[in-house]
């Protein structure tokens, strides 16, 4: 129910509780939803892609990203890798279940229930982030949890 907040012109609508979003071009497409910022948390979300080439991500700000990409799973800050997983990839199935748990300065992203990889993120306060690379995709189910 949080105000959708896009980072360019790309429209994010929403299909009953899922936020969807269609873009081109060499760019991530991000969404901040609302305004209300976490530090220690978990964010997980169903992911539906269709002709999503470049992947999907979930973000607390630019220096806490998880992303599931065509060349594996990462964890980003700031534009740089902290950590790499490059056994799992942007699925051929179209669909993935997506958590981060940041706790402090780490970041673990989980992939379909499993951990796959951490790395160290900003551990400043941020709205919840959610993105994708070219092509369609449905982010369903998407939900927060703070952790104490």
């Amino acid at each position: 129910g949080e105000k959708l907040a896009p980072r360019d012109d790309v429209a994010w609508k929403r299909e009953g509780e899922a936020l969807v979003a269609s873009g081109t071009g060499d760019q991530w497409h991000i969404c901040d939803l609302g305004t209300r910022k976490y530090k220690d948390c978990a964010v997980r979300a169903r992911i539906v892609m269709k002709d999503t080439y470049g992947g999907v991500q979930l973000q607390l700000g630019d220096g806490c990203e998880g992303l599931v990409v065509g060349n594996g799973t990462f964890v980003f800050r700031n534009g740089q890798g902290t950590g790499v997983n490059p056994a799992v990839k942007v699925p051929i199935t179209g669909e993935v279940d997506l958590m981060i748990v940041r706790r402090g300065s780490r970041l673990e992203v989980w992939v379909d229930g499993f951990r796959l990889v951490e790395g160290l993120v900003d551990a400043e306060a941020f709205a919840v982030g959610i993105g994708f690379h070219t092509g369609t995709v449905r982010f369903e189910n998407v939900r927060v949890r703070e952790l104490k």
